[in-house]
């Protein structure tokens, strides 16, 4: 199923390419955002302006983080049975009770919960974070729910609750697609070695594989571009034997590298002074000094977990965010299978809380800095205000056996949203026996047997980037989105 009709894909590649040339020039970002206003209306002007502009209300950036081999995420994100007193020999994360803070959002009727294993870090430095960004607003919520009873689970790339059928594009690929403004590389895919699928059905641009940050600077140099010719004309005019017959919308470049009292003259002249060949390098000094300036939220951000530096992915994101680089990105972590990686409680050597400490310190990192940092698309609002991560795992490890194994109930599923869209709180139940309890989908309140399926979880993802459900229902029709977990 195509998502986008076939006039539609060409103008929004279009644009993306365009972008891509202009940052090839290294013009300084007031530049790039003037001539890029103007290739867009020169576009719209010649081939109509539907396809252009992102889904209106969708958030403008999103990153998924995928755990594989069945991550305990709820060692970061506990449910409120947690709370409770329970047999060692029945429970499926190693944080004791005293070790499970709430978190109650303000306005909120329902707590949320971390595990602390460290303090000051991990779950409770994202704790102590989230509270700083929500003094007394809540700007990013927080919504968790770690008892879905998957129909499907165990160990498989391509998650049932990322792709239920074949036609639904995983979360990211639907965002950078069809949802985010565009920008110069829309999609990027942060450690594609873990075992993630990122499904990508006919008509969906994949999105760019990176390994890590050297990677990811690559993605910025010279990446090759093919226009057409009424397309070259659009962005830099038609020129005929070195003359300018008609101009576009970039005009005489020669002028470009002159011009005065706009935002960033000095460099866009040094830039002409270095020659264009070396300007093209302009946009990673952007990038770089948006990583640099935000260094020093991170706690221990080179440090590996599942195979991935957590704080560089994350920090990387929040720089191509904050200079309109891209809008969305997948950071994936293999920490390999986790049968027999069974810890003492509190245990801050475990494999449990390397993924408490990786995860929380990273997630809590980029939440400072995203608070505090303009949203390029949008004047007056920060990136915080436009915003969704997930946390995903194929499945969730059940409680213990009679054995001592770690997986009797064949596979429990969870979903996990921070996002300007989501409502805080944790919804369904792990009790200390490790029993699941459903909840009610428009309230939240715990229920029975009341279980949210992975179809479900899909559309859930979907609303809190924004869709809206006639894009969703194309894709995943027959299934329902939860209530409880979004903003009025």
């Amino acid at each position: 199923m195509a998502h986008l009709k076939p006039s539609e894909i060409t103008r929004r590649n279009f644009i993306q390419r365009a972008g891509l040339l202009v940052t090839s020039l290294g013009v300084a970002g007031g530049v790039q955002s003037g001539l890029m206003d103007s290739i867009l209306r020169r576009a719209n002007k010649k081939w109509g302006g539907e396809a252009l502009a992102a889904q209106a209300g969708a958030v403008h950036f999103m990153i998924e983080l995928n755990g594989r081999a069945g991550q305990q995420i709820d060692a970061l994100f506990p449910s409120e049975g947690h709370t409770l007193a329970p047999t060692i020999t029945d429970r499926n994360f190693y944080s004791s009770p005293a070790n499970v803070i709430p978190y109650m959002a303000p306005g909120a009727t329902k707590a949320v919960y971390f595990a602390r294993v460290v303090a000051g870090q991990g779950g409770d430095l994202l704790n102590t974070r989230i509270m700083a960004i929500n003094n007394g607003v809540e700007r990013i919520g927080i919504a968790t729910c770690g008892s879905i009873d998957q129909l499907t689970g165990n160990h498989e790339s391509d998650f049932a609750h990322r792709a239920p059928n074949t036609n639904a594009p995983a979360p990211a690929v639907l965002h950078a697609n069809a949802l985010a403004p565009a920008a110069p590389v829309n999609g990027i895919n942060w450690n594609a070695g873990a075992g993630v699928t990122q499904h990508t059905p006919a008509g969906f641009t994949p999105l760019a594989n990176v390994a890590d940050r050297t990677q990811f600077q690559g993605l910025y140099k010279d990446l090759p571009m093919f226009f057409t010719i009424d397309e070259l004309k659009l962005i830099v005019g038609a020129i005929d034997k070195g003359s300018l017959v008609t101009a576009g919308a970039v005009d005489d470049l020669d002028k470009l590298f002159i011009v005065k009292n706009v935002p960033g003259t000095d460099a866009v002249q040094r830039v002409a002074i270095a020659g264009r060949g070396q300007a093209q390098l302009s946009i990673l000094a952007a990038l770089d000094a948006s990583y640099t300036a935000n260094m020093g939220n991170y706690i221990n951000i080179a440090t590996p977990t599942g195979g991935t530096r957590m704080g560089e992915a994350f920090n990387s994101a929040l720089s191509a965010f904050a200079n309109g680089a891209a809008t969305t990105m997948t950071i994936n972590a293999n920490q390999g299978d986790w049968h027999g990686d069974i810890g003492v409680l509190d245990d801050p050597a475990s494999k449990q809380a390397a993924l408490n400490l990786g995860m929380g310190n990273a997630i809590a990192g980029f939440l400072t800095s995203a608070a505090a940092t303009p949203n390029p698309f949008e004047p007056g609002k920060n990136i915080i205000d436009s915003l969704l991560i997930t946390v995903n795992s194929e499945f969730i490890r059940g409680t213990r056996n009679s054995n001592g194994g770690d997986n009797p109930d064949g596979g429990r599923g969870g979903i996990f949203l921070i996002g300007s869209k989501v409502k805080s709180g944790s919804r369904g139940n792990v009790t200390p026996a490790g029993q699941l309890q459903g909840f009610d989908f428009n309230t939240g309140v715990t229920t029975p047997n009341n279980f949210m399926t992975e179809p479900m979880q899909w559309k859930t993802t979907g609303k809190a980037m924004g869709a809206d459900d006639s894009k969703l229902n194309m894709y995943v029709p027959g299934a329902a989105s939860v209530p409880s977990m979004f903003k009025v």
